[in-house]
């Protein structure tokens, strides 16, 4: 699925716009709705939040050119991870390195590597060693020319899936002292400028829930607000306006079912287009 959003992006006209995030984009933005809204090319570039921020900039890197505006989603805890790694170690992150990508993992530093193959389990090899190309098309997630999911239908939402609604952490609790994702966001965000890559900011969609206080939601929003204007990134939106009600969710509390995703890309192209109407001139 990601090899396919990778030949999308680099086949699209160009300047584009580029969605970036996790599958909160995948499952959240219609860059089909965007293009005909903001009348510029749109791909939806959302991957999944468990290969970490550094993989899914990294990706960005290899499709994004001089000209083009990226729309940057991450989820919160791709600023703020547990655990004592200064590198982002998801297990699902090292089966895919491993069995889908290892010349990003060669690509890496040394002691990177080692790090990342500290943590291979005899399932990790296995899985590498076993991997087939998919049998048929059904294996793969539907999705259209411009990157969107499309298999996102009320027909399609799980039965059970109110129950997988649980909370996000930073947004129960707030950040950690171990915020090691803004480095790498800037680290993305000086790449991009000294590439001729506008990027402007906004909060991933997220479903709404009763764990979360008024006072942590304004603390989580000051920090990411503070930190892409420190270096002059705007932000579009806010983080309660990208918040929806649990009947708009498809199968978790990030993913949206497709009417959601229309309301939800005809909204934030509006907020765009208002904040950058140089760059989006209204008819």
């Amino acid at each position: 699925m990601f090899a396919r959003k990778v030949g999308i992006a680099r086949n699209s006209d160009e300047p584009k716009i580029l969605f970036v995030g996790g599958s909160s984009v995948d499952l959240g933005i219609s860059a089909e709705i965007a293009t005909a809204e903001l009348n510029r090319t749109a791909v939806n570039f959302g991957l999944i939040s468990p290969l970490g921020p550094e993989y899914i900039l990294s990706k960005t890197k290899e499709v994004a050119v001089k000209g083009d505006f990226i729309v940057l989603a991450l989820e919160y805890y791709c600023f703020d991870w547990t655990g004592s790694s200064r590198l982002w170690v998801d297990p699902l992150f090292v089966t895919y390195v491993v069995a889908e990508d290892p010349k990003y993992l060669l690509n890496l530093p040394r002691w990177d590597q080692l790090h990342i193959l500290a943590r291979v389990t005899p399932r990790h090899i296995a899985t590498a060693l076993l991997r087939r190309p998919p049998s048929s098309s059904s294996s793969i997630p539907m999705m259209n020319s411009f990157g969107d999911r499309t298999d996102n239908t009320p027909e399609a939402r799980p039965w059970l899936a109110a129950s997988s609604m649980k909370p996000i952490d930073q947004l129960v609790s707030g950040f950690s002292g171990n915020q090691r994702g803004f480095s790498v966001v800037s680290e993305f965000l000086e790449w991009a400028r000294l590439n001729g890559v506008t990027v402007t900011a906004t909060f991933p969609n997220v479903c709404r829930n009763p764990d979360y206080r008024p006072e942590v939601l304004a603390q989580v929003e000051d920090r990411i607000c503070g930190f892409y204007e420190s270096l002059d990134v705007p932000v579009v939106g806010t983080l309660t306006g990208a918040m929806v009600a649990e009947e708009d969710c498809f199968d978790g509390p990030l993913h949206l079912l497709r009417d959601a995703v229309e309301r939800r890309t005809r909204r934030l192209t509006k907020e765009i287009a208002e904040q950058f109407p140089s760059e989006f001139p209204r008819p």
